[in-house]
């Protein structure tokens, strides 16, 4: 059986979650719109009308909204706020959404009950290309 979703670890706090795998509609998605519309169009008109198109056009745009946002939701990290989504395209940018919900966290008092251990980055004096090393 296809999973809908998978386990993996957030690249910023190493912590386990769970992310849709789903980002697009597929075929089983397309045939569910179209036996959809079959039935309004039954129940509408009595009768297969050409009109149906507008209902699997309408059921294929809500269902490709929903996955979409539904897996745009699941990629941040719930415990650190880090997305990788925005990483990619601005590291500026998730690094400043990283450090206003490590700020929102820490003045909430029920986080104490859930800690949260961030690796410690450790940058090494020497040469031009020094490597940065993480230690836990």
């Amino acid at each position: 059986m296809f999973h809908t979703t998978k386990q993996c670890y957030c690249a910023f706090c190493r912590s386990e979650r769970r992310i849709y795998r789903k980002k697009h509609v597929s075929f089983v998605d397309a045939s569910l719109a179209a036996g959809a519309s079959f039935l309004l169009s039954i129940i509408c008109w009595q009768d297969l009308d050409p009109r149906a198109i507008m209902f699997f056009a309408f059921g294929l745009g809500f269902a490709e909204i929903f996955i979409l946002v539904r897996w745009r939701l699941s990629i941040p990290c719930p415990h650190c706020g880090f997305d990788p989504v925005v990483y990619k395209k601005k590291p500026e940018v998730a690094a400043a959404q990283v450090k206003a919900f490590l700020d929102q966290r820490r003045e909430d008092p029920l986080a104490v009950f859930s800690p949260l251990q961030l690796p410690v980055v450790v940058k090494k004096k020497g040469k031009k290309g020094a490597r940065t090393d993480l230690r836990v």
